[in-house]
């Protein structure tokens, strides 16, 4: 403030100097600590602010699921209250009209209390949704689709059909009588006196939710995609740890999977039916008639073979992934397996799972390397010696 206008307020207010000065100061300081209280304010604003924003960043996917389940609880009681008032609904039109016109009367209502319902439920859910910040859905991922050979080509309706990935697929169409004859099914398993209002809820349900456009049956597009394979020669196999697909012609996946092949498995001369009888004459030799039986009708002859591609490896080797369902081979390893389940080996190396290996680890505190376990053989073959040095003592201590 100027020095001419102290003066002035001075001579106005009736103060001296010495007085003038200590107002003077005494205003200053109350606007100094005026300002400092605003800051601190601010301050203290913008740290609930960042605590805010922290904790709804927090917010785990439990928390989230119970504000969900808080949800559906709330909207089952609007619902149960809505019920309530559907019974009084009834005995009013009942107590007042005729039968067949109370019928009329109560549908009408029924339909107006269901209208009203969803529209208090949908203001109610949207003023909820305005407080809890809800996270926007992460927008799916397309897997990739690796192409392999420089001949080899794929148009962009089908590329964009395999980007969807091994687990896409699409939603049956369920036609309007299957629709009515499972509501009717469903009010068969409410109490008897709620069988007719639960029939024409579900009736009314249907009518507002389902429309003629969805009950056409819509055409697969995974069927061009197959039309487009056949007519080209090409083959489709599935990513081994990366998903997706990956596509090649039929000359390089012959030559992968005969290398696959040659690589797990030993050709032998024996004929597949020739080995199914001899296995079958070798239980009946031991006695074990049943075994024999299910070998003898089993249909297949043989262990089935598919393969997966090993994207995450140079030259996209195939991995070979062997079925017994079908085979005779199937009914001897489940034999086999419920009789070896009463052995107890003792054996120092065997390990249920691989946490076992990292308590291990935990425990030994070996931080100083690392190691990897890659299992070549798809089956590991045994000498008879090592087999009676291995699952003798076991009988003998069973036994006794």
């Amino acid at each position: 403030m100027d020095l001419e206008k102290l003066v002035a307020l001075g001579e106005k207010m009736g103060l001296s100097g010495a007085e003038l000065r200590k107002w003077v100061t005494q205003k200053e300081k109350e606007e100094k600590e005026r300002a400092k209280e605003e800051k601190a304010a601010e301050l203290e604003k913008e740290r609930l602010a960042v605590e805010r924003a922290k904790a709804e960043k927090k917010l785990s996917w439990n928390e989230r699921g119970h504000a969900k389940r808080v949800c559906r609880l709330i909207r089952s009681e609007l619902w149960r209250q809505t019920r309530l008032l559907q019974d009084y609904l009834r005995v009013l039109c009942y107590a007042s009209d005729p039968p067949w016109k109370a019928e009329v009367e109560l549908r009408s209502l029924r339909a107006y209390t269901a209208r009203m319902v969803e529209f208090w439920w949908a203001s109610y859910l949207s003023s909820v949704l305005h407080v809890i910040r809800k996270k926007a859905e992460k927008r799916r991922s397309e897997s990739p689709v690796l192409v392999l050979g420089d001949d080899v080509e794929i148009p962009e309706h089908v590329e964009r059909i395999l980007k969807k990935g091994p687990k896409f697929s699409y939603e049956p169409v369920v036609p309007p009588q299957e629709l009515l004859a499972f509501n009717r099914r469903v009010a068969t398993r409410a109490p008897q006196d709620q069988y007719v209002r639960c029939l024409l809820e579900g009736v009314d349900a249907l009518s507002r939710t389902v429309h003629k456009a969805n009950c056409h049956q819509r055409r697969d597009p995974t069927e061009q995609v197959v039309k487009y394979f056949r007519e080209n020669d090409l083959c489709l196999l599935q990513a081994d740890k990366e998903g997706g697909f990956v596509v090649l012609g039929s000359g390089s996946y012959a030559e992968k999977a005969m290398k696959a092949i040659s690589k797990n498995f030993v050709s032998v001369k024996s004929s597949t039916v020739r080995v199914k009888t001899k296995a079958v004459n070798m239980c009946k030799d031991f006695e074990l008639v049943r075994l024999a039986r299910d070998i003898s009708t089993s249909k297949g002859n043989a262990l089935k073979v598919f393969f997966t591609a090993k994207t995450h490896k140079p030259g996209v080797p195939l991995r070979t992934i062997v079925n017994e369902q079908g085979s005779w081979q199937h009914s001897v390893s489940q034999f086999l397996l419920k009789e070896l389940n009463g052995l107890k080996v003792v054996d120092p190396f065997a390990t249920k799972s691989s946490e076992d290996v990292v308590r291990f680890l935990q425990v030994e505190n070996c931080t100083d390397f690392m190691f990897s376990v890659d299992v070549e053989d798809l089956f590991i073959p045994f000498l008879m010696r090592s087999c009676s040095r291995l699952f003798v003592p076991a009988l003998i201590r069973m036994e006794s």
